[in-house]
């Protein structure tokens, strides 16, 4: 059941209602801006990432996440959200949009 499902979600290219990807042409090719993932048709997949940067004392020193402190680099995200591939900001898009308008 849950296969033909995901037969079903790949063939129509169905996207979740509350999914982030952008799909405008300009953002298309753009990867998730917190775990990096490009997004391939079909996927429904949540984004794992951490928010806080992977500490390193060198050359022998402890290292771990800062966020959740796990040690392992490759450990998964502690953060679960939706990918978002839209790298501007709200307010910078409209900025930009009005400078087009103005142009014409």
């Amino acid at each position: 059941t849950c296969h033909y499902f995901k037969c079903i979600i790949e063939a129509y290219g169905i996207q979740a209602t509350d999914s982030k990807w952008n799909r405008d042409p300009l953002y298309r090719d753009d990867p998730c801006k917190q775990c990096k993932k490009v997004y391939q048709r079909g996927d429904v997949s949540l984004c794992r990432w951490h928010p806080k940067p992977y500490h390193h004392d060198l050359p022998y020193g402890r290292s771990y996440w800062m966020c959740c402190r796990q040690t392992d680099k490759d450990t998964p995200g502690c953060r679960v959200g939706l990918h978002d591939n839209n790298w501007v900001q709200p307010c910078d898009m409209l900025r930009a949009q009005a400078r087009r308008e103005e142009r014409r």
